[in-house]
């Protein structure tokens, strides 16, 4: 767990100011330790990509991936062993969309339509197996139902789409992670009845899976964001919208039969855009919004039986759209929306 003394490489600061940018953002580390950040281009409707050239992001490539109609929304990226970035957002039409990068700063890609059936695509969340093939969960707004896309090969030239939960309206804010054994395991907001779910496939497909309530009551479920420790057991971040906190599920089992469930911050109306990862000793933390501020919050413990909270950006109104890594020390890096001036910005520590 680092020391939460918090000091920032030259200060929060902006990797692309070209146009009102930064919506959506998706960030990860290339082995060098280098971020990589998906975004939306809100001025030119298109899906950006900014591959940094140092772990700070004090300079970086900056490149449009795809500018074909209205695409770039509800990004999602995966680093290859390759360094090779891969994203899924949603494309024209509401479409569900795959860029894979042919090489590290995505001079060129291949774009990919997933699923165009209706109004689908949104709330992606994108993983990469072993073999490094994606899957990318979903929500299909037409049906509001759970989706679950897994592609055959590297650039998803063949694929699968599987219905994963249909039980009312679901699906939104899907959060996907992958076990040691590539299985599938999904958490998501139940909007009829206001509560977190969680889908641990039986298998690479998802053909059958255990679903769980694991949070009622109230409001609960929203920007979830999730990880797996080590043991392959579900940690979820996600708000509690009735009284605009953060909480946190973490799971005692692989289908979360058990869970600890705290309120990580409840100092004030906040809680949205919430990204959380774990550190190499499965403690927690997470960034997310608090009106109008960039927040980070670290746990103490892998259990958060107790956690610091730290403002890292005011000026203006930012901290929209944060997506969360660390380091191989453990140390954040956040992309994150400055919506005052609409710049993607980036705070990195270097304690």
């Amino acid at each position: 767990m680092i020391a939460l003394r918090m000091e920032l490489a030259g200060g929060p600061h902006a990797v692309d100011s070209d146009g009102q940018v930064g919506l959506y953002t998706s960030i990860g580390l290339r082995s060098t330790g280098f971020p990589v950040i998906s975004y939306f281009d809100n001025s030119n409707k298109a899906l950006k990509i900014a591959v940094c050239d140092d772990e700070a992001c004090t300079a970086a490539t900056v490149r449009t991936v795809d500018n074909e109609g209205d695409a770039g929304v509800w990004t999602s990226l995966a680093i290859t062993s390759q360094d090779r970035a891969v994203i899924s957002y949603v494309g024209p039409e509401d479409a569900l969309m795959l860029a894979v990068c042919a090489d590290v700063t995505c001079s060129t890609s291949t774009i990919r339509t997933l699923d165009s059936e209706g109004a689908v695509g949104w709330s992606t969340s994108l993983a990469l197996s072993s073999t490094g093939y994606p899957i990318v969960s979903y929500h299909e707004t037409k049906n509001d139902t759970l989706n679950l896309v897994v592609c055959e090969d590297s650039t998803c030239s063949t694929s699968t789409v599987h219905v994963v939960d249909s039980e009312g309206q679901v699906g939104r804010f899907s959060s996907l992670s992958l076990t040691e054994s590539d299985m599938p395991v999904i958490s998501y907001f139940d909007d009829t009845n206001k509560s977190l779910k969680l889908a641990v496939c039986d298998d690479v497909t998802c053909a059958t899976s255990t679903i769980r309530t694991v949070d009622s009551g109230g409001d609960v479920g929203r920007w979830v964001s999730m990880a797996l420790t080590t043991n392959g057991y579900p940690v979820i971040a996600h708000q509690d919208y009735a009284v605009r906190t953060v909480k946190l599920v973490i799971c005692g089992d692989a289908t979360c039969s058990t869970s600890i469930q705290r309120t990580v911050f409840d100092e004030r109306i906040g809680g949205s855009y919430i990204s959380l990862a774990l550190d190499a000793d499965d403690i927690p933390m997470m960034s997310f919004y608090a009106p109008n501020d960039l927040m980070l919050t670290a746990c103490g413990d892998a259990t958060c039986a107790s956690s610091t909270t730290l403002t890292l950006d005011v000026e203006g109104d930012v901290g929209l759209c944060t997506s969360l890594a660390l380091t191989a020390s453990g140390y954040p890096i956040i992309s994150y929306v400055d919506k005052s001036n609409f710049n993607l910005n980036i705070a990195a520590a270097v304690i």
